[in-house]
């Protein structure tokens, strides 16, 4: 149906210490969540990792061994939220070429549809610019907030 990409994605904390130590009561919005999800991959810690990413999705790591855990050379010069609009087009080399209303009310009609059946209180898009040694990057992704912040996928209209 729609562009369905399943490619790795890294990022790591922008202008923080990486003393590997990892507080998830710190992730206080989802930039924050983003950036401490990623630095737990960079020092290999898949527990707190997790603290951050809903366990229903692919980027829940349940294998300790998971490539992500293992991936060098993580760098990200930029996290931001931006509205869903934006974190559409970004999922599209060419955005012109593609009706991107209508995958823009496709996702609302998604995020509707996840809101009912998990409950979550809000949502957001963290677009980042990363790099790690031989892997591929997906530049945006959606967060729920419950309880706190985690990571959901890149946008749910995409992953079909």
């Amino acid at each position: 149906m729609l562009l369905g990409t399943a490619t790795a994605f890294i990022a790591t904390t922008a202008g923080c210490s990486q003393t590997g130590e990892n507080n998830e009561d710190e992730a206080t919005s989802p930039t924050d969540a983003v950036e401490q999800y990623f630095l737990a991959l960079s020092d290999g810690d898949r527990e707190s990792a997790n603290q951050y990413t809903h366990p229903d999705i692919e980027y829940y790591l349940n294998n300790k061994d998971h490539p992500l855990l293992n991936a060098e050379g993580i760098t990200v010069n930029e996290t931001e939220v931006v509205d869903i609009e934006t974190g559409v087009r970004y999922m599209y080399e060419d955005p012109d070429e593609h009706p991107i209303d209508e995958f823009v009310e496709e996702e609302k009609a998604a995020l509707e549809s996840l809101q009912d059946e998990y409950g979550f209180d809000d949502y957001a898009y963290v677009r980042h610019d990363a790099e790690a040694e031989g892997l591929t990057f997906n530049s945006i992704y959606l967060l729920f907030e419950d309880d706190k912040w985690v990571i959901w996928s890149v946008p749910t209209g995409l992953r079909e």
